[in-house]
């Protein structure tokens, strides 16, 4: 799958959580809402002395930073075909997607517990190192291939006859 079709693909099942997803339709989605994210910055932003994006007019006007209501817009319109596309990746790889939920809310409470502990003063290893696994992971379970014949969720997306 290319990347036009990919783009149209996802878009196209905006809110089709059921089926399967290839590694190239889920990666080159993400890498065009990456891309998206990098152009809006620049286009409604400049850099400013501090490091910080902030469109002219809008900090003129009082409006705050450009980048607080850009990252809102571009949230709301690809957040849930972002998901829908990693929920059909997970099925293709044969992954329960409620482990991966799963194991995220388990890693926020405790972390949220032991904070309250240490009275909101958690070392930083112990904040960034089970979040990096958890990343790590579910990014090496969203490259991995797919699952080979049919699952669950249906054939297997590679071996289906376009």
């Amino acid at each position: 799958m290319g990347f036009k079709d990919a783009i149209k693909t996802c878009l196209d099942k905006y809110i089709d959580f059921s089926g399967r997803a290839t590694r190239s339709e889920f990666w080159y989605f993400v890498l065009f809402l990456a891309l998206v994210n990098l152009a809006g910055s620049m286009l409604f932003g400049a850099v400013a002395g501090n490091g910080t994006f902030r469109l002219a007019l809008a900090v003129k006007f009082g409006l705050g930073s450009s980048e607080s209501w850009f990252t809102n817009i571009y949230t709301a319109l690809f957040v849930i075909p972002f998901l829908s596309g990693m929920t059909r990746r997970l099925n293709d790889t044969n992954f329960p997607v409620g482990n991966f939920i799963s194991a995220g809310i388990a890693i926020f409470i405790l972390l949220s517990f032991a904070s309250k502990l240490t009275n909101d003063q958690l070392p930083i290893p112990v904040v960034v190192v089970p979040l990096m696994g958890w990343s790590l992971f579910f990014i090496y379970v969203l490259a991995r291939r797919s699952f080979v014949g049919t699952n669950i969720h249906g054939p297997n997306p590679n071996e289906v006859p376009q």
